[in-house]
């Protein structure tokens, strides 16, 4: 028999939908075998139980394509090889025959193909009557009125066209030489270009002529009356009439992926100056080619043809199986739950920012600040839903041109993306420009600490630039961390592996290299770990308190090696020779 075609349809982003192992030139004899992931789940007397599952052409009844109530329920497969293979109905009648030897359980199609102990191949309806006489060599499955069959006089490599009655159809010579799957009334079929290329066209075969004339890179199957298909490397769909629903402008299958209930989702493209990690889409109702306003993430599916989802400007819509949009809430909602014909929606706090007298200063409207307020410049990077932004503190935009900006800690500067040159642009707070950076994400704008920030360097390593752009400290370092105090966290693996030092700006080590894990300094002292303990040193490395684990209790010691807590006496043998630092006149009796 013919190996059925395969396909993803409009459902998946992939898959030509053409090039498959389904053409009629691949045939074989094991037409019928029940599918690997077949199993037997019940049984009755000597037979196995194997219910019968519905292909993707038998689940539609529409254009002679038959549905699931065409086939029985299951296949009954004798544990004794010499006792006929059996149907059940879906009327509950048990139905054998002698002739029947096998069929496939899996992605079955009606009419249903049977192999026989002769090896011969037809096909069976719902009560098991024979509506093929079991004459041919192969069938290669019925995705519809029509299959390819081979009667066992013709060669391997060749095929014909037949009905469900076994009438043989008329086609022209090259659609029956390059004629490929079938779906419906329609059949897939190759013409070569001048660079001897496939270029794919759809022939109707019930009237008789071409609907799409053979011009297309690629064809996917269909999906309801809907297909994706390649036009000169640009992709769109078509409907079952060679009608192009979305034009072909998209560069990839995987950004058309269709819902179902006639409504597309499209990928919007992203414009050259965009900064956002996050797909816009479209929904597009196929029927009536109507497209959505744009959405901010993909739509929520309710079920019974209708969608929820956000658009661009965070208003929550409501798409209905007419193709109607209502819109419904004003801003992102951080919940929504179906129960019924009712929706509960739960709004997510939004962020703005107060003064000393809790003020308002900036309205709570934002959904976040990244970072916040950064002094002693009073900026910050916020977002508004839908793009970020640079502000000052009275909720002023600045350089607005410029688009997505963040604030340099201590610079007066600020750094922009440019993503359409792959460069970081410095700028003043008046919008000029300092300098570029190659690549996007060079600069560390966190890292922005008296007067300097982290940028990348050469393999993956880093170095300090200041507010004109110069290169202070060369990017040696395999970590390193904001300037505080005058000193910066910093790890270089080629000297002292994986320790971690502080260095200057000089670029050299003020802190040896003796850690293995350190915080940045805070307030003149820094959290290490060395030898497995950890402790406070100040800006000298010298240790000013250490904390360690005695008696089975977390001890610390003051710089001149005192016990500082806890305040009783420890009483077991590792702490006979402790020595405790007087209480703090401030410390209660208890």
């Amino acid at each position: 028999a013919v190996e059925q075609a395969g396909g993803s349809g409009l459902r998946s982003g992939g898959g030509s939908g053409n090039e498959t192992a389904a053409t009629r030139r691949r045939m074989d004899s094991t037409q019928g075998r029940p599918g690997r992931g077949a199993t037997a789940v019940a049984g009755t007397g000597g037979y196995g139980v194997r219910p019968l599952s519905a292909g993707r052409g038998g689940g539609r009844a529409r254009d002679g394509r038959a549905d699931a109530d065409a086939l029985p329920l299951a296949l009954l497969r004798p544990h004794d090889y010499n006792q006929p293979t059996g149907i059940l109905t879906r009327s509950g009648k048990i139905v054998t025959n002698a002739e029947w030897d096998d069929m496939s359980s899996y992605d079955a199609t009606a009419p249903l193909l049977v192999q026989t102990r002769e090896r011969t191949v037809g096909a069976i309806d719902a009560e098991g009557n024979w509506i093929l006489a079991p004459k041919y060599a192969g069938i290669g499955g019925f995705n519809g009125p029509y299959s390819w069959a081979r009667t066992p006089d013709m060669d391997r490599n060749a095929a014909v066209l037949i009905d469900t009655r076994g009438n043989p159809q008329k086609l022209p010579a090259r659609i029956e030489v390059n004629g490929e799957k079938l779906d419906g009334d329609l059949l897939y079929f190759y013409a070569l270009d001048e660079r001897r290329n496939r270029r794919w066209g759809l022939w109707n075969v019930r009237a008789g002529s071409e609907t799409v004339k053979p011009t297309l890179d690629r064809i996917e199957d269909f999906t309801d009356d809907w297909a994706k298909a390649q036009d000169h490397d640009r992709w769109g769909v078509i409907d079952r009439q060679g009608k192009w629903v979305v034009p072909a402008t998209y560069s990839g299958s995987y950004e058309l992926d269709y819902l179902g209930n006639g409504y597309l989702l499209a990928r919007e493209p992203k414009g050259e100056d965009s900064s956002s990690y996050r797909d816009d889409y479209r929904l597009i109702n196929l029927r009536t080619g109507k497209r959505s306003v744009a959405l901010h993430d993909r739509p929520q599916d309710l079920k019974q043809g209708r969608y929820l989802a956000q658009g661009k400007d965070g208003a929550t819509l409501l798409f209905d199986a007419q193709g109607g949009m209502t819109r419904l809430f004003e801003g992102e909602p951080e919940r929504k739950e179906q129960f019924g014909d009712w929706i509960y929606v739960q709004y997510r706090s939004r962020n703005g920012a107060i003064d000393a007298r809790g003020n308002f200063k900036v309205p709570p409207t934002y959904g976040e600040f990244n970072p916040f307020f950064v002094q002693p410049e009073g900026l910050a990077r916020v977002s508004d839903g839908q793009r970020y932004r640079l502000m000052d503190e009275n909720g002023k935009t600045l350089l607005q041109a410029r688009g997505d900006g963040t604030p340099l800690a201590s610079m007066k500067r600020a750094v922009f993306r440019d993503s359409k040159n792959s460069q970081s642009v410095m700028t003043d707070l008046q919008g000029r420009e300092i300098t570029r950076f190659k690549g996007e994400f060079t600069l560390d704008e966190r890292s922005a600490s008296e007067g300097v920030v982290v940028y990348r360097g050469q393999g993956d390593r880093y170095g300090f630039v200041n507010a004109d752009g110069k290169r202070v400290v060369g990017p040696y370092f395999d970590k390193l961390g904001p300037l505080r105090d005058g000193l910066a966290l910093a790890r270089r693996e080629q000297r002292s592996g994986k320790l971690l030092g502080y260095i200057d700006l000089s670029g050299r080590y003020v802190i040896p290299p003796e850690f293995g894990w350190a915080d940045d300094f805070s307030e003149g002292r820094a959290l290490v770990r060395r030898e497995g303990l950890l402790e406070f040193i100040d800006t000298r490395g010298t240790t000013i308190t250490l904390f360690g684990l005695i008696c089975g209790e977390v001890v610390v010691f003051d710089a001149q090696g005192r016990l500082t807590w806890p305040r009783e006496k420890l009483t077991c043998p590792d702490a006979g020779d402790l020595e405790y630092a007087p209480a703090p006149e401030s410390a209660q009796a208890q």
